[in-house]
This record gives structure tokens, C-alpha cells and sequence, in this order.
């Protein structure tokens, strides 16, 4: 993975994304792509990407970003449009934390941006590439592939970018825009101008000008509370009038049910507490009546347990007289283990003993046998001539009575050694007689042998060809 970081050129510009799931420190490569950087710093500095959230989320893919309106919709760039792609044969999509433009087709980037969270190679001339997430904030983007998403790809609690440090700023020509403040506009509100009442009591006809005024009033008010269908011959409005009317009439009749049975309420109250007090009195008599049922259950409940309380006293005696029952078995079984125990004991050393017997036997038997081979040896060389006569006169030899009771007993095992002659073992060829000598060969002492032999054989050549001088 070294190699693949060797590959990439070194980085000129920084800046710090604080985010809900931590830092990301943000490195860019501001030689390779100068006008994406310079669009990326300049929205940083002024605000831009403040507030904003990562609205777009491919698991084991990318998580994206930048869009002010949070929809994937929006965005602008410092150069009051789309601008052009910028690639870099050493910038490519090799290893996670890879930082580059979302577009939406060549040449249309603006200001939403994404972080790989994998290598990504198809993407290779693809997307603008103009920075990586630089050191142990790498661990805090790769959060990102554990929330949660919906059908639209959308993260169900979108992390947020809060603020944006500028640690390095590579161009120093960048001037911030100012934000346009826009005034709100005052709306004044026209005052009604109150018309002036004629004064008629001025007048020596002012009572009846009044009388004619107030008239034209009143005739205006009820115009204006008819309405103009209120004096049309239309057969429809006469239909809408006559509901109208049966719908009120229902509606009176329903609140004088309603008064009725208040009516009767109020006079049935004396009956219903009347009632009440019956069932109060039956209910009394009830509870005394469920509270003699309870004592008595109490009552058969306590028989109940004084005999259970008894069984269980004799199931523990019996339990106990059982126990006993089994530790004197137990201590039965445990004394005729130990018996066991003794008479093998015993019998080991019976076994023992006989065997030490047979083995005193067997050395006696060896003794005797030796001592009747060394017997027979020194009388072999006295008894030679008598053994001839015998075999003369047709005798059997002692030798061959010998062979018969040992095969008779079949105890002449003991007394027979094996002997080898001198020649008769062959010799091994690859056995050694020294251990400790070991055949080296070196091929390079049998070249240069080989090669002495060839030189020798040719100076003997020369020496047999050249005649011998005299002196």
C-alpha cells in the first residue's frame, strides 16, 4: 500500500471539516487541480458548507456532499457557474479517503463534492479529484458505512458538516464575497380617512332628515344580511330556503327532547336514590355474607395446611429413616470393598512368593545341569577306550542315552549354547568399521584430478615422440 501513496504528488493547501462524526483533515492538491481548489477554499471561507449535511450515501462506495439545499439539486461555484474538469495522470482512485466534484455529466461541477470509502478505479477521468483525507481521520469517514439508509440512498440520520477550519491557504489572493443584505421593505398602512358626519340638529328640518337617514341605514343593513338571492324568483333558492328551515325545526324539536328528559331526570332523582339505598343494603349484605364464606375457607385452609404440614413431617422421618437405611448400606458396601482390597492383597502376595519359588527351582535346575555338563566333560577323556570297547561290542554310546532322556524330558534346552564358526558370518558391504569416518567427495578436486590425469597422459605423449639426446 506504500507504493500506492508514493505515487501520489505531495499536497499544498489544508483545511479541517468538523463534522458530527468528528474531524476530517482535508489536503489538497491544489498544483494538479488549481481551480477546484480554489473554488473548495473559497466557499470555506466564506460559510459555505456550514450547516450542511452528507444527503447521499453508497455503502462500501462514497458518501457525498456540498449541497446547501440538502436535496442533491443545489449548489453554486465562486464563478457564477459550472466550470471545467481538471485531471492528473498521478491523481487516481486508488485507496479510500479519495476527495473529489459530483457532477452531472463533463465539465458541470459546482460545489457538491464526495469521499470514497474504497478504491474506486472506475472513476478514474470521471470526477475531478482535488484532495484526501489525510492521517487518523480516515477512521471518522469510515463511520459513515455503518448508518443507516433509506430506498433513496439517503442516510436516516445525515451527518452534518458544523464548521470549517482553514489551517493552509495556498492562494493568497482569495477575497471573500460579501453576503448581500437584503432590507425588508416597510409596508406603510393606508389610514381610513373617517368621512364627517353632517351635524343636523343645525337644521330646522333636521329631525326629519335624521328619521330619512336612519331608515336608508337599516334598509341597508337588512339588504346587506339578505343577500341578492334573497329576492330572486329562482325555484332552486326557494328549495335551499325551505331545508334551510326544515333543518331548524329539526334542531328544535331535538333540544326539547333534550329539556324533556332533564325534566324527567330532576324527577326521577328522589326514586334513584331510593334504589340506591336498597342496593347499598344488598351489597352489605353480601360482603358479610363473603366474609363468613372467607373465615370459614380460612378456616378448612388452615386444616388443610396442619395436614400437609403433617404429611411433610412424616415424609422427613421416613426420608430420615430411609437415609439411614442407605449410610448403613453404604458402610456395608464400604467394609466388603476393604475385604476385596484384603484378599487380593493377600493373593499378590501368594503370587509373590510362588513366584520367587519357581524362580529359586529354576536356578537350581540351571546349577544342576551345570554342574552335570562340567561331570560329563571330565569323564569324557578317562572313559575313551572304554567307550570304544563298548561301541565294538554293539553297545550303545552314552551320548546317544543322553539325547534319549533329554528327549524324553525335554529339558536339554537349557544346557545347549549357539556357536558360530570363525568364517561363516558375511560381511556387510556397506557397513563401516569406524563410525566416525565419513567419505567426503569435491567435485572440484575430482576436475582438477581429471585434468592432471589428461595433462600427464599428454606430457608422457610429447616425452615418447621427442628423441633422447646423448650425451
Amino acid at each position: 500500500m506504500s507504493n500506492v501513496y508514493a505515487l501520489a504528488p505531495p499536497t499544498c493547501g489544508k483545511v479541517v471539516l468538523n463534522t458530527t462524526l468528528g474531524p476530517l483533515d482535508v489536503e489538497l492538491w491544489s498544483k494538479e487541480a488549481p481551480k477546484t481548489c480554489r473554488n473548495f477554499m473559497q466557499l470555506c471561507m466564506e460559510g459555505f458548507y456550514d450547516n450542511t449535511i452528507f444527503h447521499r450515501l453508497l455503502k462500501g462506495f462514497m458518501v457525498q456532499g456540498g449541497d446547501p439545499t440538502g436535496t442533491g439539486t443545489g449548489g453554486e461555484s465562486i464563478y457564477g457557474g459550472p466550470f471545467k474538469d481538471e485531471f492528473h495522470s498521478r491523481l487516481r482512485f486508488v485507496h479510500r479517503g479519495i476527495v473529489a466534484m459530483a457532477n452531472n455529466g463533463k465539465h458541470s461541477n459546482l460545489s457538491q463534492f464526495f469521499i470514497t470509502l474504497d478504491k474506486t478505479p472506475h472513476l478514474d477521468r470521471q470526477n475531478t479529484i482535488f484532495g484526501k483525507i489525510a492521517g487518523d481521520t480516515i477512521y471518522n469517514i469510515v463511520k459513515v458505512d455503518d448508518l443507516e439508509t433509506d430506498d433513496n440512498d439517503r442516510p436516516i440520520h445525515p451527518p452534518k458538516i458544523l464548521s470549517v477550519d482553514i489551517i493552509w491557504n495556498p492562494f493568497d489572493d482569495i477575497v471573500p464575497r460579501k453576503k448581500e443584505k437584503v432590507e425588508e421593505k416597510k409596508v406603510e398602512k393606508k389610514k381610513k380617512k373617517k368621512c364627517a358626519r353632517k351635524d343636523l340638529k343645525l337644521l330646522s328640518f333636521g329631525e326629519e332628515v335624521e328619521e330619512q337617514a336612519q331608515e336608508l341605514e337599516g334598509a341597508s343593513i337588512q339588504s346587506k344580511m339578505k343577500g341578492s338571492y334573497a329576492y330572486s324568483d329562482d325555484p332552486r333558492v326557494k328549495e335551499l330556503l325551505q331545508k334551510q328551515k326544515k333543518e331548524l325545526a329539526e334542531k328544535e324539536k331535538v333540544l326539547a327532547a333534550e329539556r324533556e328528559h332533564d325534566a324527567d331526570e330532576e324527577s326521577a332523582k328522589p326514586v334513584l336514590h331510593a334504589v340506591r339505598g336498597d342496593f347499598e343494603h344488598e351489597m352489605a349484605e353480601k360482603i358479610k355474607k363473603m366474609s363468613s364464606s372467607s373465615s370459614t375457607a380460612s378456616t378448612q385452609a388452615k386444616g388443610h395446611e396442619d395436614k400437609s404440614s403433617r404429611d411433610e413431617e412424616e415424609r422427613e422421618a421416613e426420608a430420615a429413616s430411609a437415609g439411614v437405611g442407605k449410610k448403613r448400606a453404604r458402610s456395608n458396601w464400604v467394609e466388603e470393598q476393604r475385604q476385596k482390597y484384603k484378599r487380593a492383597k493377600t493373593s499378590q502376595k501368594d503370587r509373590k512368593q510362588k513366584a520367587a519359588e519357581k524362580l529359586e527351582a529354576f536356578q537350581n535346575m540351571l546349577k544342576r545341569q551345570r554342574i552335570e555338563r562340567e561331570a560329563q566333560g571330565a569323564t569324557g577323556a578317562r572313559g575313551g577306550c572304554e567307550d570304544g570297547a563298548n561301541t565294538s561290542a554293539g553297545a550303545e554310546p552314552p551320548h546317544a542315552e543322553a539325547e534319549q532322556e533329554e528327549e524324553e524330558t525335554d529339558e536339554g534346552w537349557m544346557t545347549h549354547a549357539l556357536k558360530f564358526e570363525p568364517g561363516s558370518r558375511v560381511r556387510d558391504p556397506l557397513a563401516r568399521e569406524d563410525n566416525d569416518v565419513y567419505v567426503t567427495i569435491d567435485p572440484l578436486k575430482e576436475t582438477s584430478r581429471k585434468a592432471m590425469t589428461k595433462h600427464e597422459q599428454h606430457l608422457k605423449r610429447i616425452s615418447r615422440k621427442k628423441p633422447v639426446e646423448k650425451w
